[in-house]
């Protein structure tokens, strides 16, 4: 079963009802978080690229990046969790 959640958008005083997949909804949510933080974002095969400058700087990636750049790109998503391993 899939669960579809119900927009709404206004496209010039008419107003338009679109039928969304929960999980499809979400991974639109956590694009736009990186966007708005500032990450470029490429979509090669089924496989997202992600890239943000650092105005040349040399960047060293402490162990729990990955995980810190997830946890702050699913705010404000419900029914997510990270469970570490």
């Amino acid at each position: 079963m899939r669960l579809c959640m119900p927009f709404i958008f206004e496209r010039s005083n008419m107003m338009e009802q679109i039928q969304m997949d929960k999980k499809d909804y979400q991974k639109m949510m956590f694009l736009k978080n990186a966007l708005e933080d500032g990450w470029s974002i490429k979509k090669v095969g089924d496989t997202y690229i992600f890239s943000k400058k650092h105005e040349n700087r040399k960047e060293i990636f402490q162990s729990d990046y990955l995980e810190r750049f997830i946890e702050n790109n699913l705010q404000g998503l419900s029914g997510f969790s990270l469970i570490s391993t």
